[in-house]
């Protein structure tokens, strides 16, 4: 078991390290991954004479475990595809897209599907919540991608005023601009839907 904490670490590289060719992502993580080896036994069935052997990057991937939270600063998602789609549903226009997002996402990875839940991301009155999976991990950025992701417009969430608060918890609630979306697809190439 490892455990792994880390402050400031740069989200465009880690987006460009899974996808060279995707859009900048500026933005800063903190977190703490725990970080456990899997052993296994043998093959419950054996590779068919002439297969050829596990590559490497699989054997990795499906032999950890990694979780734990990580928090998102100063961040610019809404040049991802996902987030861009989800703020065009909303019309909630170019604002969203400034570099001063916050968030946090819950990480886990297991038999090399990396899981992203219960994604809170919250950039200038705009919050996105999401669950994403991202499957076989070992072949970024073709790796298959499914998910969901909620967007709602919240005016007053950064307004620190008594009683604002929950206020703007009551809007929320009762707001019309809620919008849903699902993608599919590989991360290379996600597919957005309404």
């Amino acid at each position: 078991q490892l455990l792994v904490d880390f402050q400031g670490l740069d989200l465009n590289q880690v987006v460009h390290a899974a996808h060279p060719q995707s859009a900048d992502t500026p933005g800063r993580l903190d977190g703490s991954l725990t970080i456990v080896g899997a052993t296994r036994g043998p093959r419950i069935h054996p590779r068919p004479p002439g297969t050829p052997p596990t590559p490497f990057g699989e054997k990795l991937a499906t032999a950890l475990v990694v979780h734990g939270p990580v928090k998102l600063s100063q961040a610019r998602l809404g040049a991802l595809p996902v987030f861009s789609f989800l703020y065009d549903v909303m019309s909630a226009g170019q604002d969203v897209k400034a570099s001063n997002g916050v968030g946090r996402v819950d990480v886990r990875v297991e038999n090399g599907n990396l899981e992203l839940n219960n994604l809170r991301y919250f950039n200038r009155g705009t919050e996105v919540r999401g669950m994403f999976t991202v499957e076989q991990v070992w072949k970024l950025p073709d790796s298959p991608l499914h998910g969901t992701a909620i967007g709602s417009l919240r005016p007053l969430a950064s307004v620190n005023l008594p009683f604002i608060a929950e206020a703007d918890r009551v809007i929320a609630l009762l707001s019309s601009d809620l919008a849903a979306i699902g993608v599919e697809g590989t991360l290379k190439k996600p597919k957005t839907y309404q």
